[in-house]
């Protein structure tokens, strides 16, 4: 043991001494990793790999091992070393990558459909607009005509909001009166 490991798990020298390396088993693996790592390191080979291991406070960490056994001067094997290096910090940052990335993708995806179907709605919301200029007003087509300019209306705004998600049109917050769109539903 060595000053970095007792750091990264929490063990004095002194508790590890001598104890089994199953004390950091954390039980994400399955007994094939183990099994790989001992019969690597029986052949008298170097196993890498990486490990989720247990901390002795009970939290877990990641680390990239290197596992080399150690000869005797017969050639027997009597010990082995282990080159540990913790990599939780990096793999945090990966998953975090990882998850921006995803949401750029949705972003992406959200401005694309927001951009097509305002393509669409510009045409709906035009026509929409023409008919209900010609109608007579105390006409049942005007009153449908008003109520598809509304929905048009709503859905452009749903279009604005999806092009913000994706950053593609600038954030631009106001205060809302909230009595307004609940009476309106």
């Amino acid at each position: 043991t060595n000053p970095a490991f007792t750091r990264a798990t929490g063990y004095s020298r002194k508790e590890v001494m001598g104890a089994k390396t199953s004390i950091l088993k954390s039980g994400h693996h399955d007994d094939s990793l183990y099994k790989t790592l001992w019969e690597t390191l029986t052949r008298g080979e170097t196993w890498k790999g990486r490990f989720v291991n247990r901390r002795k406070n009970g939290t877990f960490y990641e680390e990239d091992a290197t596992i080399t056994p150690v000869r005797d001067h017969g050639g027997s094997i009597k010990h082995y070393v282990a080159v540990k290096r913790d990599v939780s910090a990096i793999k945090s940052l990966e998953t975090q990558l990882l998850h921006s990335q995803k949401m750029e993708a949705i972003g992406r995806l959200a401005g694309g459909i927001a951009h097509d179907f305002n393509n669409i709605l510009t045409t709906i919301n035009g026509y929409s607009e023409i008919l209900a200029d010609s109608a007579p007003p105390d006409s049942p087509l005007a009153a449908d005509l008003s109520e598809i300019l509304g929905a048009g209306r709503r859905a452009a705004i749903l279009t604005r909001q999806l092009l913000t998600f994706s950053r593609r049109a600038p954030a631009d917050p106001v205060v809302l009166d909230l009595r307004v769109p609940v009476r309106a539903m």
